[in-house]
């Protein structure tokens, strides 16, 4: 499965999930680009 499916797939199954797993890739981003 390419990458691009697989991010189809994330954003086709659930808003709630998306927002969930964008804000958890901000925090780990400013937890490691930040600290």
């Amino acid at each position: 499965m390419s990458i691009w499916q697989g991010v189809k797939s994330i954003f086709s199954s659930s808003p709630d999930k998306v927002l969930d797993m964008a804000s958890g890739v901000g925090g780990f981003i400013d937890e490691t680009f930040y600290t």
